[in-house]
């Protein structure tokens, strides 16, 4: 049997409920057509497709064809509302092969909404889109997508908070307690406020040369600032990023913060404030952080609850991630 291709159009097409046309002009509706049980829209053929060549495929999952348009398109995506620099296209893709294993997820577990969950999820945006002076057309323009692959991008989005509820609602209240007895200050409000300089190395891969040049920076930026240059001016002439034209303002962090973030934290939760990090090395490149401000703990078990539970239930569908991947025959070609 051939082996199946995802392509675009599939990795937006959440489920069955997604296979329902979105209409063209506000308000979208998706006209569902309820299947014997009245649980969900009818089973419709799947799309013929044309099998991709081996260059044009980047990686599969369990057979299932992810393609460098695939990232590409993604990845034009991301552009249109990216506030900082984008991921390459590794993570990109690995993203994608996240997104497989979650929508075959959905479909063992039954999360996909139903046309009707759908078609009332888009009536309320158009409403809200509307109430604003905005439209529904606009909306499309901006994220670069029809109406069909809106529709499908929500079905996945109503999945996932679905699949969120309802390991959410399984943390008992004992669990939670002791996950902040055991981490107060993942919780209790505790920050720091920092200003950055940052060299971006996210798209450059493993390029030596490229990777040596970008160290060579932030070793340039850190020797003006330790000889007594303002951090801020340093920030405005060398640092890349949309912080810069802020004069390097980050904003606050938190202790527990995005896998990311780790090293950041890491290096600058200890400092006093006017004090600044060495060039510390993250996922997405090299960064130099001042802390500007702090702030201690503000924050009973009570208070951060709902934070708690949030960092529970992302910590069980970060295993469950891996359990699915385990259990996938996954093959990266980049």
């Amino acid at each position: 049997m051939a082996a199946a291709t995802l392509g675009l159009a599939a990795l937006l097409w959440a489920g069955e409920a997604a296979k329902e046309t979105a209409k063209e002009a506000p308000p979208a509706k998706p006209e569902p057509k309820a299947d014997d049980a009245g649980t969900g829209p009818a089973k419709q053929d799947p799309p013929k497709l044309t099998a991709p060549s081996k260059d044009e495929i980047a990686a599969k999952v369990d057979g299932i064809n992810i393609t460098h348009a695939d990232i590409q398109e993604a990845r034009r995506r991301i552009a249109l509302t990216a506030r900082g620099p984008l991921p390459n296209n590794k993570a990109i893709l690995d993203q994608l092969v996240d997104r497989v294993l979650w929508q075959r997820h959905f479909e063992k577990e039954r999360l996909w909404p139903t046309g009707a969950d759908l078609e009332q999820a888009m009536r309320a945006i158009d409403a809200d889109l509307r109430s604003r002076g905005g439209s529904y057309q606009a909306l499309l323009s901006q994220l670069g997508m029809s109406g069909e692959q809106h529709a499908s991008q929500l079905a996945y989005e109503l999945a996932m908070r679905r699949l969120i509820g309802t390991h959410r609602e399984k943390i008992k209240p004992e669990e939670a307690k002791a996950e902040f007895e055991a981490h107060p200050e993942w919780y209790d409000g505790s920050r720091v406020s920092v200003s950055q300089i940052f060299i971006d190395t996210s798209t450059i891969g493993n390029d030596p040369e490229k990777q040596e040049k970008a160290k060579k920076r932030i070793d340039q930026c850190y020797e003006q600032v330790q000889s007594g240059k303002r951090f801020d001016q340093v920030a405005r002439d060398y640092s890349e990023g949309a912080a810069s034209v802020q004069g390097g303002e980050r904003g606050w962090l938190f202790r527990k913060s995005a896998p990311a973030d780790a090293p950041l934290i890491e290096a600058v939760w200890t400092l006093e404030v006017g004090k600044f990090t060495k060039p510390t090395q993250a996922a997405d490149g090299w960064h130099i952080l001042k802390v500007t401000d702090r702030e201690g703990p503000h924050f009973t078990f009570i208070g951060c609850r709902d934070r708690i539970l949030d960092e529970l239930t992302r910590q069980r569908l970060e295993a469950l991630l891996k359990t699915l991947k385990a259990a996938a025959k996954i093959e990266l070609f980049i």
